[in-house]
């Protein structure tokens, strides 16, 4: 009988600590970030390829067109239940904070501007940045990042680096230093200034292809000169 309660009492215990461990995994802080490989998500654009549109207090539109720069994209999943810090967000350049496009840099203008991303072939479409340098990641929820950095630099740098920090602890846990983590990616910019070069020419051809709609050689019968004429 001993032997059986012993049993029992182990087996209890085993499946308190198998919760407990269960517990812990499902409510553990966590982000996963998504990217291409070898920086494929990163993008030269050129002068105005990409736009801030927004409408003034008086219902007229304006439009603040970017730089020469570099644009890059990430997705960050939350599965946790928690929302999740992040801060120290920015780009750096020759080892110096540089600058960043966040709703925040047109404060000045408007609390919403809407950021549009003008493909050479496909067209505009509207892209999501930052709200701010800090903020938070929701709980159990999905944020597609568009992360852009204007390069006025002359020589280019040779690379740039991007990078934030989130509230999860990591390993071994202890220290100021491990109560958060840290992403970070690295990007060659030494072919930059080729791949600008080269995108600047197809969008002058783009724009030289465009067909001009030819001015009407007679006056349109429905015109009040042609009726003048006519009497």
């Amino acid at each position: 009988m001993e032997i059986i309660i012993s049993i029992i009492s182990i087996l209890i215990s085993a499946l308190s600590v198998t919760i407990a461990i269960l517990s812990f995994a499902s409510n553990k802080a966590e982000l996963i970030i998504f990217k291409s490989k070898d920086g494929e998500d990163a993008l030269p654009v050129i002068s105005g390829e990409l736009k801030a549109v927004y409408t003034d207090s008086k219902k007229k539109e304006h439009t603040i067109n970017s730089i020469e720069g570099l644009l890059f994209h990430i997705q960050v999943f939350n599965p946790s239940p928690k929302d999740i810090a992040y801060f120290h967000m920015g780009f750096t350049l020759n080892d110096r904070p540089a600058e960043m496009w966040t709703k925040k840099s047109f404060a000045w203008a408007t609390d919403d501007p809407k950021i549009l991303y003008y493909d050479l072939l496909h067209g505009p479409s509207e892209i999501n940045i930052p709200d701010e340098r800090q903020g938070v990641f929701k709980a159990h929820s999905f944020t597609p990042l568009y992360l852009y950095m204007p390069i006025d630099l002359s020589p280019i740098p040779p690379k740039a680096s991007f990078q934030f920090r989130y509230a999860v602890r990591r390993f071994p846990y202890v220290g100021k230093a491990h109560r958060y983590s840290e992403f970070i990616e690295e990007f060659s910019l030494k072919s930059f200034s080729e791949i600008l070069q080269s995108k600047n020419k197809v969008m002058q051809q783009l724009k030289e292809s465009k067909p001009q709609q030819a001015k009407p050689s007679q006056t349109p019968p429905y015109s009040k000169k042609h009726r003048r004429h006519r009497k």
